[in-house]
């Protein structure tokens, strides 16, 4: 359940970086860029979760969290797609 959470929460994360960057930059750069931020964000979270003595950070929770962050994406581009220019 907790890494269902994880992937909501990272797809979620994208959506409100895109949201803040479309209007400063193409459509297209704000969702690479949102794409970007989630996943580095992913990767650092974890990188200091090993700092942490209590916690761990595992690459396979960088995985979920980027699929939260790519599948926030590929629903940005196709609701995008579908609305008239």
């Amino acid at each position: 359940m907790l890494k269902v959470a994880h992937f909501t929460e990272y797809a979620l994360l994208t959506a409100l970086w895109w949201r803040a960057l479309r209007t400063s930059v193409s459509a297209r750069s704000a969702v690479v860029a949102a794409v970007v931020i989630a996943v580095a964000y992913a990767a650092t979270d974890e990188l200091h979760q090993t700092t942490v003595e209590s916690r761990h950070g595992t690459p396979v929770d960088v995985l979920i969290d980027s699929a939260g962050a790519l599948t926030a994406a590929g629903l940005i581009v196709r609701r995008r797609s579908r609305l008239p220019a």
